[in-house]
């Protein structure tokens, strides 16, 4: 269920609640130690209730029927988006930062995993790296660089930042190569990386099609 956008200042402080204790304890949140946690003029059921339209709302969800309520993806998406204090870096943080990305890292990957290791740094908290899914990397850019006669390099940039490269060898009949890179840009700009052989031939016989139609 989608979550609404807005939500009352008593079902924010709720939410921000269940959020919090459930980050500190690893364990299912009730209305009871709500009211013991933020010590509101409120009684259990009333907090149970404004759980009870956070869950219906996508926010909580209650793993068991006997059990407390955890928050959602959408809950810890609204409580990132709107309740969570953001603490400036201190003027060592930020030198720190500047330091580990002064030199130019080589890849996606490499990027990928320095930042990873630095938050956990700075935050003191586990960090975590979530490659991109590679069945889901469209191509962006290609280059053709000629090594020597009939060899080239072919860098394919993806749409995640990623660079592949390898080597082809071109039939002797191609001898411009800019040309070829431009058409092969045109053609495979927004296809499936690992799909390009087949979306290549598809579009040349397509192209092939529409020549004898229109002879």
């Amino acid at each position: 269920m989608e979550g609404r956008t807005e939500l009352t200042e008593r079902e924010q402080l709720i939410l921000k609640a269940v959020v919090h204790t459930y980050i500190t304890s690893a364990e299912a949140v009730g209305s009871r130690s709500i009211v013991k946690r933020l010590g509101l003029d409120l009684s259990p059921a009333t907090v149970r209730n404004v759980m009870a339209d956070l869950e219906e709302a996508g926010y909580l969800q209650q793993l068991h029927t006997s059990s407390g309520r955890v928050p959602t993806d959408s809950g810890y998406r609204y409580y990132v988006d709107y309740l969570m204090g953001v603490q400036e870096l201190t003027i060592s943080e930020r030198a720190r930062i500047e330091q580990e990305f002064s030199e130019r890292l080589n890849d996606a990957d490499e990027i990928m995993r320095q930042t990873s290791h630095l938050l956990a740094l700075i935050s003191r908290h586990t960090g975590i790296v979530e490659s991109p899914d590679e069945t889901r990397a469209t191509v962006r850019r290609l280059e053709l660089v000629p090594l020597r006669a009939n060899l080239a390099a072919v860098m394919v940039a993806d749409n995640y930042g990623r660079v592949r490269t390898l080597t082809v060898t071109l039939p002797e009949q191609i001898s411009d190569v800019a040309k070829l890179n431009r058409y092969l840009n045109e053609m495979l700009e927004g296809a499936a990386v690992e799909g390009m052989a087949a979306s290549m031939q598809a579009k040349a016989q397509s192209a092939m099609d529409e020549y004898r139609a229109l002879a």
